[in-house]
């Protein structure tokens, strides 16, 4: 199985219908300096057209064995009691991703899953109780985790869990009043994404991904309103030329997109997309009908996947 972050990174996409309050990013929870943060509001999500069609894909008999793996490790069902799912870091490496998973979660339940399942230990640190067990696709690595009445906080190594609890248990500072990074955009009730970052070494050694390496700082939000998908990416340069070159770049993209003919709604996205330089600043914003964006998805998927 993979690693419980990258696991509940992809199931977060796919939250039903339940109607419970929002699962905005609680940002008392994370720790005051995180290099990277993400957050999906799954609640939010799943009343959009876009989270509609992500159910429908995952509610096939061909994702059941996925399911079913979820249950046994998580012990609660990803499309009916899943609400958030925030993924952050301290350190710029993708193998201390932290994640927090907001969900309706029976501590007793769950703890006995990962001891039947993944012969999980328990330790104690401090009113915690801590979880142990050996990833069995890869058993060099060991997962952690501490299970609460709403959440469940997942890690990699032992120091990453000890700021984690150390920051929601109010004993070290933590996101609420941060000034490490931006304010995240304002989050409405049907935004369902938020994004922050202020370290990029986890993006690649691809050409385009090495310009945006050299970004001091990024913002992502994304909405939905009326079937209507909106997003904003803002990101800082460190200087206007470096943001002239990405602009430079991001309009090329943009331009190649614009060509693919064998994808016409893929080509029709690129019209919606603009790009903006004030200073130092990148602002790239997509406004296009979420229909559009989901047919562009399925030629794409359907190319990938044709023998």
């Amino acid at each position: 199985m993979k690693s419980p972050v990258l696991t509940l990174l992809a199931f977060c996409l796919v939250a039903t219908v339940l109607s419970v309050a929002a699962a905005p990013l609680k940002r008392a929870d994370v720790p005051a300096n995180p290099v990277w943060l993400f957050h999906i509001d799954c609640d939010a999500l799943r009343q959009t057209y876009l989270g509609r069609y992500l159910l429908y894909q995952v509610s096939k008999p061909a994702m059941h064995s996925n399911l079913v793996a979820f249950e046994s490790l998580f012990s609660f069902d990803y499309r009916t009691q899943l609400h958030g799912v925030t993924v952050y870091t301290e350190r710029p490496f993708r193998t201390n991703d932290m994640a927090i998973i907001y969900a309706d979660i029976v501590p007793d339940h769950m703890a006995g899953r990962l001891k039947d399942s993944q012969r999980a230990e328990a330790t104690t640190a401090g009113q915690h109780t801590v979880y142990r067990w050996r990833d069995q696709s890869n058993p060099n690595t060991t997962d952690y985790a501490v299970i609460q009445r709403n959440c469940v906080i997942t890690a990699q190594d032992t120091a990453s869990m000890a700021a984690a609890l150390a920051a929601m248990d109010g004993t070290a500072p933590n996101f609420l009043a941060s000034k490490a990074l931006r304010e995240l955009p304002a989050a409405g009730d049907a935004t369902f994404l938020q994004a922050t970052a202020r370290n990029f070494d986890f993006v690649g050694a691809e050409p385009h991904a090495a310009l945006l390496k050299l970004a001091k700082w990024a913002a992502l939000r994304a909405n939905e309103t009326n079937e209507r998908l909106d997003a904003v990416l803002t990101i800082e340069l460190g200087d206007e030329y470096t943001a002239t070159e990405m602009s430079l770049v991001a309009r090329g993209l943009i331009a190649q997109l614009s060509l693919q003919t064998d994808n016409p709604k893929a080509a029709a996205l690129a019209s919606s997309i603009s790009i903006k330089r004030s200073g130092n600043i990148l602002t790239a914003t997509l406004s296009a009908p979420s229909a559009d964006l989901i047919a562009a998805l399925k030629v794409y998927t359907a190319k990938r996947d044709k023998p």
